[in-house]
């Protein structure tokens, strides 16, 4: 079927972008009056895998950009070997959007001049076949255990498998067929990445993700030979840039140092630009983060959260605010607290037998806008036939917010929302049992077992738990620190939501050195080993 819809890509293309401008045409007109120097840096190796238009657009701009530093750059594409990627979902899947994606790893690679490699060309019949028996000959049981040349890879297959079906609850036996196809592309990612870099022996490595299948299994091909990999994804701030080494970024903001940010003194001014971003969050049309799930819901000042939920006012109330439940498990586990089902079953049992005390679970809104993934109710539904009285389950579009319900609780309850460090920063109690960028900072209380939990629920309902002065200057620090230090600006290019708009370059050379002050720094962080932490110093206006 593939085959057929191969024929189609000009057309897919043509429907792809026939209200949005293609950026791949739109920087091939910017390659005007070009030099390009003799490689005399070395190769790098760049991990697109899939190619989606923006997704993928920072690697191809920074490909660029280091092509006229010297570099020789390889990319690194499936080329349809797969038959499961990180490019579907059970929503998403379809050989119409294989082939487009297909025909876009080749149009990035002519556009921004890397030297491409697939998937099939470093596979030999022996290594695949070999790959497919280890695979039929694991035991079901045991393929989120999988371990391949010494390396465990079964927490990407997991991964995968869970981002595929938008699901924290992966029955591997229901679920069989998938799980063994995702441990294919697991372990061929993991090999062919390996055989390349053998090939290349680059300078270093940059990927996205650093998880899932295709993404998981080039990482741990780099660790496995003591290769440098860069992990980028995009932040939720202004859509910029996040960057760790040798992990995912989703991982290295629960461990990072805190000496990168305790001991910052923050000037006025710094600490003006903080209470402007979290303040502009609240407004339903701010801008300041590029997803916003309350775009175009009316602000309610005149709203009474205890009237409409009939509360009684003098009862001390808890509020929970929930990750997509796949999305959450997946990066945000935490050795008391594996799964938010346990989370979820602990939470509303203490409050069951502790009913003096009233706790409002506010559902995600992103659950509106992703139609057919597991929601907290599914997952609520799954664990409990109904709630106590004093629990209050509001749904994703219900008329009463986040905010509202954070306006009239004393303390929070998050597994690990992003609203971790927001509740934080306003001083809030937050009780978080996974983990996040808000995790090991000193600013939220973190139970180490479930009974270490149940003895903290106890203890804010005595008002024995308070988040102290020095906690709350410590978030204020680690809030400037994570909204303007490790969100690096995104100035080559402008987008919308994801959607690219334009290009903020007059030619391909205003990528060459001195000509872009952050590209200049991105490089030179690529190249001395220095954390990716944006300067001060640097800060644009």
């Amino acid at each position: 079927m593939r085959k057929i819809t191969n024929i189609l890509t000009p057309l897919l293309r043509q429907y792809r972008y026939r209200n949005k401008p293609d950026p791949f045409s739109l920087f091939q007109k910017l390659r005007k009056n070009e030099i390009i120097p003799k490689s005399t840096k070395g190769n790098i190796l760049i991990l697109p895998i899939r190619v989606a238009p923006v997704s993928n657009l920072f690697e191809g701009v920074y490909s660029y950009a280091m092509k006229l530093r010297g570099y020789n750059v390889h990319a690194l594409f499936c080329h349809q070997l797969l038959q499961k990627c990180d490019n579907m979902t059970n929503k998403q899947e379809s050989d119409f959007r294989c082939s487009l994606c297909h025909h876009e790893q080749f149009r990035f690679s002519k556009t921004f001049g890397v030297e491409a490699h697939s998937y099939e060309s470093l596979l030999d019949k022996n290594t695949i076949s070999k790959i497919s028996k280890i695979i039929d000959n694991t035991e079901s049981s045991r393929l989120f255990l999988l371990e391949y040349d010494g390396v465990l890879l079964g927490h990407h297959i997991k991964s995968a498998v869970m981002r595929n079906l938008l699901s924290s609850d992966v029955n591997i036996e229901k679920n069989e067929a998938l799980v063994r196809e995702y441990a294919y592309s697991t372990i061929v990612s993991y090999e062919s990445t390996k055989q390349l870099l053998l090939k290349l022996s680059p300078k270093f490595v940059l990927s996205s993700h650093g998880v899932y299948s295709t993404w998981g299994g080039a990482l741990e091909a780099c660790k496995k030979l003591n290769i440098e990999v860069l992990v980028w994804g995009r932040g939720y701030v202004d859509g910029n840039i996040l960057v760790s080494r040798n992990k995912s970024y989703l991982y290295e903001r629960v461990v990072e140092p805190n000496e990168y940010w305790e001991n910052i003194n923050l000037t006025s001014v710094q600490k003006q630009k903080i209470s402007n971003y979290f303040l502009a969050k609240k407004n339903p049309n701010s801008s300041v983060d590029h997803v916003n799930y309350y775009q175009g819901i009316k602000n309610n000042d005149t709203l009474d959260v205890n009237e409409i939920l009939n509360l009684k006012k003098d009862r001390l109330k808890f509020s929970l605010f929930p990750n997509i439940p796949w999305d959450g498990t997946t990066f945000s586990s935490s050795s008391a607290f594996p799964t938010m089902e346990l989370f979820f079953e602990t939470t509303i049992n203490w409050f069951k037998n502790n009913q003096e005390y009233d706790l409002i679970i506010r559902a995600h809104p992103a659950e509106l806008k992703n139609k057919g993934l597991e929601t907290i109710k599914d997952l609520i539904d799954s664990i409990f036939d109904k709630l106590p009285p004093n629990v209050y389950f509001l749904e994703p579009n219900h008329e009463i917010s986040s905010y509202d319900v954070e306006a009239v609780c004393s303390v929070s309850l998050l597994y690990a929302s992003t609203m971790a460090l927001e509740l934080a920063y306003s001083g809030k109690t937050v009780i978080q049992a996974g983990q996040s960028n808000a995790s090991n900072k000193g600013i939220v209380f973190e139970p180490k077992s479930l009974e270490d939990y149940e003895d903290l629920l106890e203890k804010s309902s005595k008002g024995e738990l308070h988040m102290t002065a020095i906690m709350k200057q410590r978030a204020e620090k680690y809030a400037y620190h994570w909204i303007y230090k490790r969100h690096i600006p995104e100035t080559t290019y402008e987008h919308k939501a994801l959607t690219f708009t334009k290009y903020n370059l007059q030619s391909s050379m205003d990528l060459a050195p001195g000509k872009n002050k952050v590209v200049d720094w991105f490089i030179d962080r690529c190249e001395d080993g220095k954390p990716f932490i944006w300067d001060d110093d640097a800060e644009l206006s």
